[in-house]
Parts: structure tokens; sequence; C-alpha cells
């Protein structure tokens, strides 16, 4: 059987690259794989990728559709005399007053403005019928893909897709295929306090990335490839994936018998699927469960740089702090009383929420609120925190606020051992009858 080494993309005749396009997005994907890297596991970069087509030279924004979803091509200045291009699918009945989980898609191959718009077709309006997500799909500037330079504008995108769309819990969910999943992993850990999930179909860190996974700790991270894919990338995704586990990062690989590099199986339905248990995890569904979370966000924030004062201000008068000890039930007084000095003297504690852990409820009347969330600590390692907010004078404010160590069940015993023989006995009630 002769075999021949695949040509870059944008060496194939013109006519066959307008029939590429404007074929469905998974032969598309099938033709656009050679242009990603041959990776080596997360230490081999991938290679040059063709240069994109000049703003002037690509083609008009698509129309948006009276029906079903709405596709809007969409031009910004991330700095002045620079154009980016993305496309933004709204799904249909779109309400800009209500929250929407954002899905941002990076193409893969060159992830210009022709793999942006291939990318377009995945997300039919019967998969956003069931699925009512917002979905970004971004092109790279000339010459640069979102790990080679157009990364830097990345921030700028959220902000001008967040004057549009009022994004869910102020996280974007972020996948890609091929060079589109390593973008992921630039984006994530180089902006993980913006990132609510990442997802590879497949994908890998590079080198720099790979020493920030830790940045992930609060990111739950799905992994995807195919069994039949290069040894390299399957190899990258093992190491990756030991990694992450290393980092008590939430972390899912899953190899597909029988796919190739790009997997048919997790194409728009069954991505967004798998991506709804990590939105529902997240726990902000509602502009007040986002508030909410945002309290709470403000409160690790606070207490890591040490800012007494701004991190008492987000408790009622009347807050109760509990610690980790059995004798550790604090007015908010006596929790000051605690604190301040340590503050003062340069001192602080540093919780970082998982965010894929989080669970937040409300009141009917939407005045109270009650959340749990895992939370990472040096010391410590995994925490859990409990407790109850209200709303006083329409702010978010912690009523109580329950720090504990979850105990693992397998050591439950000896540990349950240990704090019993520390544990003073309550004093048992005089039998006596009063005089």
């Amino acid at each position: 059987m002769i075999t021949r080494k695949p040509l870059p993309f944008r060496r194939f005749p013109a006519s066959f690259r307008a029939r590429a396009l404007a074929a469905c997005v998974l032969l598309t994907f099938a033709t656009a794989a050679p242009l990603h890297a041959q990776p080596a596991g997360p230490t081999a970069p991938p290679g040059n990728p063709p240069t994109s087509p000049s703003p002037s030279a690509q083609p008009a924004a698509p129309a948006a559709r009276a029906v079903g979803a709405d596709r809007q091509l969409k031009d910004f200045e991330p700095t002045p005399g620079v154009t980016m291009r993305y496309t933004l699918i709204l799904p249909e009945a779109f309400d800009a007053a209500r929250p929407y989980p954002v899905l941002i898609m990076f193409p893969p191959g060159a992830q210009n403005f022709q793999m942006m718009s291939a990318s377009v077709g995945m997300f039919t309006d019967d998969v956003l019928k069931k699925h009512p997500w917002v979905i970004v799909i971004p092109a790279a500037l000339d010459n640069s893909t979102f790990f080679t330079g157009s990364e830097k504008h990345i921030k700028a995108l959220f902000t001008d897709v967040q004057s549009q769309v009022l994004v869910e819990g102020n996280r974007f969910h972020l996948a890609g295929a091929s060079n589109g999943g390593i973008s992921c992993f630039r984006i994530a850990t180089t902006h993980p306090d913006r990132v609510a999930s990442l997802t590879c179909l497949p994908g890998y860190p590079l080198p720099e990335d790979f020493k920030r996974l830790s940045t992930l700790k609060s990111i739950p991270v799905r992994m995807y490839v195919g069994s039949d894919d290069r040894l390299p990338w399957i190899d990258a995704a093992k190491n990756t994936d030991a990694e992450l586990k290393r980092l008590n990062v939430d972390v899912l690989l899953k190899i597909f018998p029988t796919e190739g590099h790009m997997i048919k199986s997790m194409q728009g339905e069954a991505l967004l699927k798998q991506l709804e248990p990590l939105r529902k995890r997240e726990g902000t569904q509602t502009p007040d469960h986002g508030a909410v979370l945002s309290v709470l966000d403000a409160l690790h924030q606070h207490a890591s740089k040490g800012d007494g004062e701004k991190y008492f201000e987000l408790f009622t008068p009347n807050a109760v702090f509990i610690g980790t000890d059995a004798t550790e039930r604090w007015s908010l007084d006596q929790f000051k009383a605690y604190a301040l000095p340590l503050f003062a003297r340069g001192r602080s504690w540093t919780y970082k929420p998982r965010a894929s852990s989080r669970n937040v409820e409300l009141s009917d009347d939407r005045s109270v609120a009650w959340f749990d969330e895992l939370l990472d600590n040096d010391k410590y390692g995994l925490c859990r925190g409990t407790g109850v907010l209200r709303k006083v004078d329409g702010k978010w404010r912690i009523a109580q606020y329950h720090l504990t160590v979850p105990i693992p069940n397998e050591l439950l015993e000896r540990v349950s051992a240990m704090v019993k023989a520390k544990t003073p006995k309550e004093p048992t009630p005089s039998k006596e009858k009063p005089r």
C-alpha cells in the first residue's frame, strides 16, 4: 500500500479548499488534521501553522437567522489598529437579560477564518434547542494561533462577548480539537479565574503551560482522544492526566475506541451534553447564584491578601464562623478578635475553591442562599466550606461559614479514634433534685 505525506491545507488547490470548507464540519476537521503538530508528549511544541487571510479578503458575515439560532460574525479591536473576528451563536429566543452558559470553541489547524467558519456547522439549530448555550468561535490573527500570539487578546475577547451576553457565573467554558485543545490549556493556565471548564478533543499543554497546571485546581478538565490517533497525542494526554491527578485536579481522560484524531462521537450535541453537568455543579444558573459565588470568591481573595477590612465587610453583623475545632464557634466580634491581629502582622490564609464542586441553592423569595464548596489549602489539603448568606439591603452577605476537613471513608475509623481521644467528655448532668 502506497502512502503519501499529507500536504498542509493551504497548499491544496483552491477548488479543493472551497469544496472542503463547504462540506460538513466533520469532513472539514478530518481534512484539517495534517495541520496539527506531531507532539512527542507535553514537551514537543507544534509546528508553525499556515497564515490566515487578511480581514479584507475574508467572506462577508453570515446573515442572521429569523428562526432558530442566530449566527453573527463579530469584529472588534483588542488594541488600536488590530481587528479580530469571531462567530457568535445565540440560541433561539435569546434573552439578553438572563445568564447563559458560554462555550468558547477554539478551532483546529491554523485557527484562521476558514477553520472558524467550518466549526460553525457543529452547532445546529436542533442541538441548540436541546442545549441553549451561547457559542463563541474565534479566529486567530494572521500568522498566529491562540498559543503563538493571538492568546494575548483573549481578555479583550472576554470583554467583547460580555458586552452582549450575560455570562453565567462570569466564567467561560473552553473546548477545542487538536490545536484548539492546545489553545485551551494556554488560555486556562493564564486566565484560570475566567474559566469554568476545559475540554480537549484532543489536546495537551505545551511545556510552559504544563508547568502551570497547578492553576487548574478549581477547573474541571475533560480530555478525549481516539485510540487510533497517533501515539504521541495519546501519550501526551496520558502524561497530562497523570500530572493533573497528582495535583488533585478534577480530571477525566477517556480514550474512544476506533476513533482517530478528530473524535466524531464528541461533536455538537455530545459535546454540550458532557458540559451540562459541569455547568450544573457550578450552580450559576441565575444572577443571584453568580452573585453569591462572587461574594465567596471575594471572601477567599481578601483572606489570602490579609485585607481584614474588606474581608469582614462581607459578613452580616450577627454572623457566625465555625472552625475545624469543636470549640470554634465564633461570633463576628470573636472572629475579628482572632483574625485582625493576624492580618496586622502580615499573616493570612489561602483556600482555593474548586469551581466544579460548588453548589448554591436559593430560597423561594431569593433572600437566603446556602452553599457548599470544596477548597484546596497547601497545609491541610482538601477542605470543605458550607454556610448561609442573606440578602441585606440588596447585597448578599455571609451569615454563617463552616470550615471542615473531609475524611476519606477508609481513614474515618482511625482518624475518629484519634479525635475521640482528644475530645473531653461532656459533663454528666447532676441527678440531684433541686432544693
